[in-house]
């Protein structure tokens, strides 16, 4: 009989953690526009802002692993998910926010458009051509494909975000059916192994066709869902070897800094844009993996003096979302202020406005249309 696994906050603050890092990652990327910092940290700064389409990687690979968590904690287990279920409450925490974004992209694109350097970097840049392609590729979650097909029709950076919400999705369409499929572990392992060597392989076969655009390499489907099929190789691990962890704590904390060791060097590393491109987001995927199953089972990371960092990344999604529409309205403020102190208020601010995004809205839209499924569910079956 396999251990529960459990926590005594029903999370893992060590997830959150890991979040924050990425998403902070991410935000840093985005943040340009201001004096670049001392000569001492410019190199440091510019290896985070190049760098930072590695913290999508890490968010993949967390994905995989909630998700997975998710499904094996239902009825039926890992290989007999209730797909009606799962599909619904995907559906109930993706779609809201989601439409407000593109409610409020509409406004500030079109309603109230500006003549401006943080207007064009944000909403709409002099090459984007907003066409039925474009529209579609959002709402049917293929637009990391518009970004491969079109790379020089790319609108600024508040759209831009959505590929890997469309990278998610399609892993996630399939992949419950698939666990059914497969129905047992070494099934499980086997696939998840493939989908890890196909990433590689297409990001080979990307680099060695000397393609002279970075977007087909990581964001087409099959050169990001490696990273997710980490994450879901991880809970596996994690929920396997959970009990043997617990008792070698040693062990743990050994798989933990492994993954610093390689997660570190990785990301602070010179981008070279083909070789990076092809092992770069692998790396990082299996730093983020021994990092997690280690950290899962270190208390250290559980400490309430811990837990203040992890507010971003409990509220990652909307700061992955948001976190530019912040920084359009932010800017002429923030422009005052040193580069690290400016990006600082940015992120405080961003996290506080993610925070009541997620309570006053998401949740509440999330539960309603779960409750309504279930009510249509009971109607059904009377």
């Amino acid at each position: 009989m396999r251990k529960e696994i459990s926590s005594p906050h029903g999370k893992f603050q060590i997830i959150d953690l890991a979040r924050s890092f990425s998403i902070l990652a991410v935000m840093a990327g985005h943040f340009h526009g201001f004096p670049p910092p001392a000569v001492s940290f410019q190199t440091l700064w510019l290896r985070v802002q190049e760098n930072n389409t590695y913290g999508v990687c890490v968010f993949f690979v967390i994905s995989g692993f909630l998700i997975t968590q998710l499904i094996d904690r239902r009825v039926g287990g890992l290989f007999h998910p209730q797909f009606t279920e799962f599909y619904v409450r995907r559906a109930a925490r993706i779609f809201p926010l989601l439409s407000l974004v593109i409610f409020l992209g509409l406004v500030f694109t079109f309603v109230f458009p500006e003549h401006s350097m943080k207007y064009l970097f944000c909403f709409k840049t002099t090459e984007m051509s907003f066409n039925s392609l474009f529209w579609i590729s959002i709402l049917a979650f293929c637009y990391n494909w518009f970004q491969v097909f079109f790379p020089d029709n790319n609108p600024g950076i508040y759209w831009g975000v959505l590929w890997s919400l469309s990278v998610e999705e399609q892993f996630y369409v399939f992949y419950p059916p698939l666990l059914k499929k497969l129905r047992n572990e070494s099934r499980f392992c086997f696939w998840m192994i493939g989908v890890i060597f196909l990433g590689l392989f297409w990001r080979l076969g990307v680099f060695l066709w000397g393609v002279p655009y970075g977007a087909i390499s990581v964001k087409a489907s099959f050169g990001a869902f490696d990273q997710i099929a980490f994450g879901c190789l991880l809970y596996l691990t994690f929920r396997d070897l959970g009990g043997t962890l617990e008792r070698h704590k040693k062990a743990s904390i050994l798989l933990c800094l492994a993954g610093i060791g390689i997660l570190i060097p990785t990301y602070l590393g010179t981008v070279d844009r083909g070789i990076d491109l092809i092992y770069g987001p692998f790396f990082i995927a299996l730093g983020a993996f021994f990092f997690l199953l280690g950290g899962l089972h270190w208390p250290f990371w559980e400490s309430k003096f811990l837990t203040p960092f992890s507010l971003p990344g409990r509220y990652s999604y909307g700061l992955y979302l948001l976190h530019m529409l912040v920084f359009y309205l932010l800017f002429p403020w923030l422009i005052h202020f040193n580069v690290f102190l400016a990006f600082g208020l940015f992120a405080l601010i961003a996290t506080l406005f993610a925070g009541l995004s997620y309570h006053l809205f998401e949740l509440p839209a999330n539960f309603r249309i779960r409750e309504f499924f279930r009510l249509k569910a009971v109607e059904k079956n009377n």
